[in-house]
């Protein structure tokens, strides 16, 4: 992905694969925050997330969409509105 942008990623590993697909949620002067998936699906994907400690972490249980092939992702709406600053 940083070879098609001249904007750097940082990466953040954790040790379950589904755990990785997560929602990054801009909140304006308030902040950031990252939708993962819960504790409880993954124990052992929260000490990364825990490392974030620059956004507001929300966990959410997705189990029943996974059972279905879903992800936290595919469970978002994405809304395109100007940040009142």
């Amino acid at each position: 992905m940083e070879q098609l942008t001249d904007h750097h990623y940082d990466t953040l590993t954790v040790p379950d694969d589904p755990a990785g697909n997560c929602v990054y949620v801009r909140l304006g002067p308030k902040g950031s925050a990252l939708l993962h998936r819960s504790p409880e699906e993954f124990p052992n994907s929260l000490q990364p997330f825990q490392k974030l400690v620059d956004l507001t972490l929300i966990p959410a249980a997705c189990s029943e969409v996974a059972k279905l092939g879903g992800t936290l992702s595919s469970c978002s709406l994405l809304i395109n509105k100007k940040l009142d600053r």
